[in-house]
């Protein structure tokens, strides 16, 4: 059986502002904290941390700046007010996959973020680059399962962002978000779902 990554793509949208810029519906925050509250347990103590897609206020980097030695955000647009001086927002087209400093983190999140980019395959090669050996990668996208409740939430009821769930462009399972990971240079440590098996979670270390 093939466990290849399931394609969604609506080539005229193109977005233009990043995660956050604009307001936000109701479910919107809640989906957003269980997402950081995954990833920030695997953040180690003074990681040079890359928050991929960090979204237009930096959030996550601002919530963990207490235990890391740096952060820098990436993302289509960012906010330009001042952050704590350890963390940089940086202004970035995530599909042109030029983000990040090689060899330089020693984490990178990117959570909710690869169901955006048009090549999930160059995107994760850049991670690999931009970490360290042995640095870790954390991850969170949909399950493939997800896509018509996501829709349905999005669409019918207006309880999570249309924009953001029209702007996917691919789907995974746990199989085939495994095998992209690991043909990337990655060990994986952890891959497991959450949301009620709708999202998957992964973390993985550079070889």
């Amino acid at each position: 059986m093939h466990y290849g990554v399931f394609l969604n793509i609506n080539s005229c949208n193109m977005r233009k502002i990043s995660h956050f810029q604009s307001n936000e519906p109701p479910l919107e925050s809640l989906l957003r904290n269980l997402r950081y509250n995954k990833a920030i347990s695997y953040i180690r103590n003074r990681a040079k941390l890359a928050d991929i897609g960090c979204g237009y206020y930096g959030e996550l980097l601002k919530r963990v700046h207490k235990i890391i030695s740096l952060g820098d955000g990436y993302d289509l647009s960012v906010s330009n007010v001042p952050k704590f001086n350890k963390i940089k927002l940086i202004r970035s087209d995530l599909n042109k996959n030029k983000f990040g400093k090689p060899g330089f983190y020693t984490c990178v999140t990117s959570l909710a973020v690869i169901e955006h980019v048009n090549n999930p395959n160059k995107f994760i090669r850049r991670i690999s680059t931009i970490l360290k050996k042995n640095g870790i990668l954390i991850i969170t996208t949909p399950h493939i399962r997800s896509q018509p409740i996501l829709e349905f939430l999005s669409r019918r009821l207006g309880l999570i962002s249309k924009d953001e769930i029209d702007d996917h462009k691919n789907y995974y399972t746990k199989e085939s978000l495994l095998n992209l990971i690991t043909k990337n240079n990655f060990k994986i440590l952890k891959l497991t779902t959450f949301e009620l098996g709708l999202n998957l979670f992964c973390v993985a270390s550079k070889k």
